[in-house]
């Protein structure tokens, strides 16, 4: 799991929802539907969800937001203080860190299958 990743699971466990447009300085990536579903595909329930508001000039729009169910919020919390133990201790070859990662969540029946 890369930085950016950690970092967007820290903000949904932070917060009930977080908007799409304050993710991308809080995260450090210009496209965080990006970093939403590579965590997707590692398993992680990840929603979308969408307000209407009026810009500027008036009109409707509809910006996104990403929120994470309870019992996720929680598994994630306790993912992200584990592995941070791990990121101390592996090192900085990202093979051996995902491999370790990975290897990690097998054993913590943490990886979920779709």
């Amino acid at each position: 799991m890369n930085p950016r990743e950690k970092r967007f699971l820290k903000y949904l466990i932070e917060n009930d929802k977080i908007m799409v447009k304050d993710l991308r300085e809080l995260i450090g990536a210009l496209n965080p539907a990006q970093i939403a579903s590579a965590l997707r595909e590692q398993g992680w329930k990840i929603n979308t969800g969408y307000i209407k508001v009026k810009d500027r000039d008036g009109k409707t729009c509809r910006p996104g937001y990403y929120w994470m169910p309870d019992s996720e919020r929680i598994i994630a919390n306790k993912f992200l203080k584990k592995t941070k133990n791990i990121d101390e201790r592996v090192s900085s070859s990202s093979k051996k860190s995902k491999f370790k990662m990975l290897e990690f969540m097998q054993n913590n029946n943490m990886r979920r299958k779709k």
